[in-house]
């Protein structure tokens, strides 16, 4: 009766060991943490990009009164620096 459950545990070992093995082959990789770190990057930049077409939607709907006042001052700030 001992060697059955000997077995079935050794079976079970071995399985588990492979599993391991295979989490360490996935993660042993430094390259993670530079995926990490452009990932943060682009939800950075993703996220300026949406508030920026999300302004200008508005902007055009008439939403944001106030808009158009800055939108017109930048006009006239960028115009005097090209000339």
């Amino acid at each position: 009766m001992a060697n059955k459950n000997d077995g079935g545990e050794v079976v079970q070992l071995k399985k588990i060991q492979r599993e391991l093995v295979d989490i360490k082959q996935n993660t042993r990789s430094s390259g993670w943490f530079w995926h990490g770190m452009w990932q943060g990057a682009g939800a950075i930049v993703g996220s300026a990009i949406a508030l920026l077409v999300v302004s200008v939607i508005l902007y055009f709907l008439g939403v944001i009164p106030g808009f158009q006042d800055i939108a017109t001052y930048l006009g006239t700030v960028i115009s005097n620096i090209r000339y």
